[in-house]
């Protein structure tokens, strides 16, 4: 009995260490090197470290995928109620002033129009993780929403707080990584 208790909480710990690691990262990137102030903390800081724990979710998801060719419940949960808070979190928080990629003139910039309709197509398409194909699609969406908020500063550490690489940059590696495993994967099931 002690033992199945032990396997239902794993998946969440490990979920809440990488959430601490990538709040961490996020803390020291922008508070101690960037330009946000203990005021952002609580909304800003706390979204970005939603955002970049997804990534680390899905790479989960996608190597317990490849390995027993089913979606695990508790990682697929996680993905859905994070892409959630990350979403109301984005919204309480979009403005010129903390988000001024996403808005130029008053309307959404180019970019911006780009990312939220990646991460809205992205959003909906995680309820339906289901296979190699559907979680690949959702990658690529995923990627879209990432690519087109940061891509300008990926190549560029100059412009990096403290010279630690972009969170979109670390985002969109991760994603490009369960991608290999996924299409590995199934390229190895199709030889079978």
């Amino acid at each position: 009995m002690m033992n199945s208790g032990k396997r239902f909480n794993r998946p969440y710990i490990t979920i809440v260490v990488i959430f601490l690691l990538t709040f961490a990262y996020a803390f020291i990137r922008y508070v101690t090197f960037g330009n946000m102030t203990p005021e952002n903390i609580p909304l800003v800081i706390t979204n970005k470290a939603i955002a970049f724990t997804l990534p680390f979710i899905f790479l989960i998801l996608s190597i317990k995928y490849a390995n027993n060719r089913t979606v695990d419940q508790t990682n697929h949960d996680a993905l859905r109620q994070m892409s959630f808070f990350h979403i109301i979190l984005s919204i309480l928080i979009l403005s010129k002033d903390l988000l001024p990629k996403f808005i130029s003139n008053d309307s959404y910039s180019f970019d911006g129009s780009f990312s939220l309709l990646g991460g809205i197509i992205t959003y909906f398409l995680v309820r339906g993780l289901k296979n190699y194909q559907t979680m690949l699609i959702f990658s690529l969406f995923l990627k879209l929403h990432i690519f087109f908020i940061g891509y300008k500063n990926w190549l560029n550490p100059s412009v990096w707080f403290g010279y630690l690489p972009p969170i979109t940059m670390i985002c969109f590696i991760l994603l490009i990584v369960a991608d290999v495993i996924l299409v590995r994967s199934y390229v190895r099931i199709r030889q079978e």
